[in-house]
């Protein structure tokens, strides 16, 4: 025998019910859970959108998120639509802009080929001398719109973010920042 689904609207504060034939289902929606998916969504819709309008072109974007699980997936998601590639900055770096040179340079022929959309840098949050490089980063500012025709995805903690204000001002003004990931539930 089937079970009749029948749904009850909601209430604001609890979620709704599921009426089967065999007895009441009720979904507990718990408000600050929703509006972590919600948030994540829309920074997600801001993400790519920008990365579409930036196609081809120079973009940084300053991406706050502070689980590396919730910042996987988005990349993960991303990679599905677009051509991004991930580079994670080993905790011995001094400079930002030769890294990411080097990555660009050991695509080779595929760079025409297959254009990046984007390049995600992560792990700025375990570099030791992550003063010394937001410093460096700042000097050099100008070489990463003359070098690159993509944009540059930083993906930084709360931490990192108020360290880059502080000791990278230049470079952090040039960049798109407001797109923030919550973990989810």
């Amino acid at each position: 025998m089937g079970h009749q689904l029948t749904y009850r609207q909601p209430s604001p504060k609890m979620g709704g019910t599921i009426q089967t034939t065999s007895g009441v289902l009720t979904m507990l929606v718990l408000p600050e859970l929703e509006n972590r998916s919600t948030e994540s969504d829309r920074s997600f819709s801001t993400l790519t959108r920008t990365l579409t309008l930036s196609r081809g072109c120079f973009c940084l974007l300053l991406v706050n998120c502070n689980c590396s699980e919730t910042q996987e997936r988005a990349i993960q998601k991303l990679s599905k639509t677009y051509n991004i590639q991930k580079l994670v900055i080993p905790k011995s770096a001094k400079t930002l802009y030769n890294l990411i040179q080097a990555k660009v340079a050991a695509r080779g022929e595929l760079n025409k080929i297959s254009p990046l959309s984007a390049l995600c840098i992560c792990g700025l949050d375990s570099v030791r001398s992550l003063d010394e490089l937001l410093q460096d980063t700042n000097f050099m500012r100008d070489r990463f719109s003359a070098s690159f025709s993509f944009p540059l995805i930083f993906w930084v903690t709360d931490e990192v973010h108020k360290k880059l204000i502080r000791l990278a001002p230049d470079f952090e003004n040039i960049a798109t920042s407001g797109i923030s990931f919550v973990p989810g539930p």
